[in-house]
């Protein structure tokens, strides 16, 4: 696993607002986030250091009425894609969701949570991370791609 989560909320205070990339994957996405910020990356691609974390937020509208949403990310080294395990605290992305649940459609959303980098990678390797937040399985609300590299 090239990248572990744990729970954590702290307000951004450098970020840099990411163009927003839209996941290439095809999936029946209702919206690309609003904006994607990174704590402490002043340029894209956010430059992480192994044993560092990373605090990000992704803004997005909410799909539907719903009383649950998930979480789920997928990290992308030398071209494999490799889901990230998650602990249940993040899936259930409502313990993230600054506005908490249920939302209602239309609602705008941010969700924001610390990332601490572990990869058996380094060096200046370039790599991908995807998040997905979905209301129900195979239905996803918004996903994006933020480009970083692991020193």
């Amino acid at each position: 696993m090239l990248i572990h989560l744990i729970v954590g909320a702290i307000v951004p205070a450098l970020v840099l607002a990411y163009q927003v990339v839209p996941c290439p994957d095809h999936l029946p996405i209702n919206a690309p986030p609003i904006d994607i910020e990174i704590q402490g990356c002043p340029s894209s691609p956010c430059h992480v250091t192994r044993g560092t974390s990373i605090t990000y937020q992704v803004r997005f509208f909410a799909a539907v009425n719903t009383p649950r949403m998930q979480l789920a990310m997928n990290s992308t080294v030398f071209g494999v894609e490799s889901p990230v395990q998650l602990p249940p605290e993040l899936r259930d992305a409502c313990n993230t969701i600054i506005e908490g649940c249920p939302v209602t459609q239309g609602q705008i959303l941010t969700q924001r949570a610390t990332i601490p980098v572990t990869s058996d990678f380094g060096g200046g390797i370039p790599a991908q991370l995807k998040f997905y937040i979905s209301h129900d399985p195979g239905f996803y609300c918004t996903c994006a791609m933020v480009n970083i590299v692991i020193h």
